[in-house]
């Protein structure tokens, strides 16, 4: 059976009957980033929800949002509730918004926010860290999309400020995840390959938030800072700001801005430089009328003057001297006073060595004594044999059969007799 053909409206009313008819999509909670707000003569709002990947478009009507607590902000992270619905004229599908509430932290925004602050504490925002754009560059590298209106806008300003210029071009990727990557692959190439560039133009035409989101990357950040050749950052429009072009050493408006930027103008150059050679001609007649005034009037005055003008460079000389002889004095004196501390720490150290070391054979020979003392010998079991003259016994051969003997231990004295003697 041939199935009849739908016409585009008939085919949009029943997309747009079966969204209705579906719970989830007739009651639905979104979360994302509002972005492009628009407020309607109507009364109406109309703006974007969007993630890192994905946006849609939302419809916040009059009769709700007069009632509502929380009105969609640019860049805000929020929750909407309404019904998906599809527009039949244009084909296209939004959210009837109901109800918003905020969704807390997550947003583009609130992460522009954070490294902003995060670099800026680093001192990447710094001025005093800035490089100075040359006053008459003559070669400019320009980082950009090859297919963009901006190259056009910077090249074509370029050309029309000085015609001699070298312009070289770094076609890039200015969106989308690999952006970055592409646009700090350029600038490394400048760097590497170019040295001798004065000026580099690194931007695009403008945008959404995420449209520009490559040139809020930290690594791009990082690397136009640490370029050795002055970067100029030419993103967007007036209103848009990004951290590229916190970290350039200068920020244009637009692109085409920063082609003034970069180059002087040649016919206002030449005005310069005529009215730089105009004014040099001045001074030199200047310098030459003063000059052969003062040699006609060679008069005693100015003699007195030359000779008080020598005095007193002569007088600074020597208290320049005397300040030099004093301030030699001081560190040679500051010198000898460091060498007897030094002197002084040595034998304080030397003599602690020595006392150190007899109190070491002091301790030694203390142990020694004691460890020969006979009371000590007799503590481990030992006595001492004295003969009837109280002497001590040495040898066997001074005994006999009947000795009367002392025998005298650590705690006392024991008399007897020997009954018998052996010679080993």
């Amino acid at each position: 059976m041939e199935q009849k053909p739908l016409s585009v409206s008939e085919l949009n009313r029943y997309i747009g009957r079966v969204m209705i008819m579906d719970p989830l999509l007739s009651d639905v909670v979104v979360k994302g980033e509002v972005s492009g707000v628009k407020f309607h003569a109507s009364s109406h709002i109309y703006f974007t929800l969007k993630d890192e990947t994905s946006k849609i478009n939302c419809f916040f009507s009059s009769y709700y949002n007069k009632k509502a607590s929380k009105l969609p902000e640019e860049g805000e992270e929020i929750l909407v509730t309404g019904l998906v619905s599809v527009y039949e004229q244009g084909g296209t599908y939004s959210i009837n918004v109901r109800e918003i509430t905020e969704a807390g932290e997550g947003s583009l925004s609130l992460k522009f926010e954070k490294l902003k602050e995060k670099l800026e504490k680093e001192g990447l925002f710094k001025e005093e860290s800035k490089k100075r754009i040359p006053p008459f560059s003559t070669k400019i590298a320009v980082i950009t999309s090859d297919t963009g209106a901006a190259m056009e806008d910077i090249i074509s300003t370029l050309r029309k400020r000085n015609k001699g210029l070298t312009i070289r071009v770094f076609p890039s990727l200015v969106q989308g995840d690999q952006a970055p990557s592409s646009l700090i692959k350029a600038l490394y190439s400048v760097n590497s390959k170019f040295p001798d560039t004065d000026v580099i133009i690194m931007g695009r035409g403008g945008g959404s938030i995420e449209d520009l989101w490559a040139f809020n990357n930290e690594d791009l950040a990082r690397a136009i800072f640490a370029s050795k050749i002055p970067v100029i950052s030419a993103v967007g429009h007036e209103t848009d700001i990004t951290i590229a072009d916190f970290v350039a050493d200068v920020r244009a408006k637009t692109p085409t801005e920063a082609g003034i930027l970069a180059v002087p103008d040649s016919f206002e150059l030449n005005v310069y430089i005529k009215d730089l050679h105009n004014n040099l001609i001045k001074e030199i007649k200047e310098i030459y009328n003063n000059k052969n005034l003062k040699l006609k009037a060679n008069s005693f005055s100015e003699l007195i003057l030359l000779l008080f003008n020598k005095a007193e460079a002569q007088s600074n000389m020597l208290l320049s001297t005397r300040v030099q002889m004093r301030r030699d004095i001081e560190n040679l004196v500051t010198q000898r006073l460091l060498t007897v501390d030094k002197l002084r720490d040595s034998i304080d150290e030397r003599m602690n060595s020595i006392l150190y070391h007899r109190e070491s054979q002091l301790a030694s020979l203390g142990k020694a004594l004691m460890d020969l003392d006979p009371k000590n010998i007799m503590k481990r079991g030992y006595s001492i044999v004295l003969d009837e003259n109280k002497k001590a016994v040495r040898s066997i051969k001074s005994l006999k059969q009947g000795s009367k003997v002392t025998l005298r231990l650590v705690d006392g004295e024991a008399e007897g007799a020997i009954t018998g003697v052996k010679e080993n």
